[in-house]
């Protein structure tokens, strides 16, 4: 009997144990509020399991600031996504979901506070989402196209004219991503990818086709991309979470994965960077067929600066990085 009631007390402490353990990999990972609340459109929120085993979510529930509450079901499975609507349960201008244990309301997985009611997230709009901007990461945004029960992803238009377009990437791609991956994926029009490299002060040129010159493709580097007609293609990615941008001596080329707070033109730019420590006074766009170059305290040709679109610029100091405001 001893033995019995010694193997019984053991299985429920693994059982509690295990639970406890898969509790900390299961994340709020997207959710939309500002919706019409109905069955044909209901509000939603997305679960994550990051961990290695599959979770029973009938031991979970959902919680938002009041008294609304919605049981989970279902096993989600390692790296796999659940979805569960709740129709007209979350409030629109701000409300916080909670994941919780059913057995123990106590015990808080997973917290999620949005507009008026929490800066976890960003309150979103109609149409959008708001979540993880890396399944599972601590850093969230809003998604113009949500990604319900799949993985946050991200796309990107871009509007390529005939002959030279100057552009960036704003979805990361990973490590892996080369200039034959991004010229394929910009479409059959594309004749070449170009990098300027700081080391050398020279130009390399990826040609479709060839083996030669596959450099990566990286967040924070501008690209000439030539085609030989229109093209408006889009690719998807991850949403890019790149904090800072290596500034080396003399020229290179940068871009910026998304809008910088408070830089909207050349000469904020410039003296953001300055403010930094970073010596760039002179910016170059590509528009039109030809160079436009800025001046630090000039006020000729101030153009805007805008995410995916490609810069060169002048460090007259020493190497630095600039940290993307």
């Amino acid at each position: 009997m001893l033995k019995l009631l010694a193997g019984l007390f053991g299985a429920l402490a693994l059982f509690f144990v295990s639970t406890t353990i898969a509790s900390a990999a299961l994340f709020i990972n997207e959710f939309a509020s500002d919706t019409a609340g109905t069955t044909a459109d209901p509000d939603w929120v997305e679960i994550y399991n990051s961990g290695p085993d599959s979770i029973d979510l009938s031991f979970y529930r959902l919680r938002d600031n009041t008294t609304n509450v919605r049981d989970l079901s279902g096993t989600i499975n390692a790296n796999g996504f659940a979805t569960f609507d709740w129709t007209n349960r979350l409030d629109k201008a701000g409300d916080v979901i909670r994941l919780l244990l059913t057995a123990d309301e106590t015990t808080l997985v997973d917290r999620v506070g949005y507009g008026n009611a929490g800066t976890d997230a960003a309150d979103p709009g109609v149409g959008q989402s708001a979540g993880r901007s890396v399944d599972g990461a601590a850093q969230s945004v809003i998604f113009s196209g949500p990604t319900k029960g799949s993985a946050n992803i991200v796309s990107q238009t871009f509007v390529l004219a005939w002959g030279y377009s100057f552009v960036g990437l704003t979805v990361d791609k990973g490590t892996s991503y080369k200039a034959s991956d991004f010229a394929r994926d910009l479409g059959n029009k594309v004749v070449s990818v170009t990098r300027w490299d700081s080391s050398r002060g020279r130009y390399f040129t990826h040609t479709v086709g060839s083996t030669e010159n596959n450099f990566p493709i990286v967040l924070g580097e501008g690209y000439f991309v030539r085609t030989n007609g229109y093209v408006n293609p889009a690719i998807t990615g991850l949403y890019a979470t790149l904090a800072s941008i290596s500034v080396p001596t003399g020229y290179s080329m940068i871009s910026f994965p998304r809008a910088l707070t408070g830089i909207s033109n050349a000469e904020e730019l410039l003296q953001a960077m300055q403010g930094q420590g970073v010596d760039v006074r002179t910016i170059v766009r590509w528009f039109g067929g030809r160079f436009i170059v800025h001046e630090i305290g000039s006020d000729a040709n101030n153009f805007s600066i805008t995410p995916d679109e490609g810069y060169f610029i002048r460090n007259f100091g020493s190497a630095g990085t600039f940290s993307l405001p």
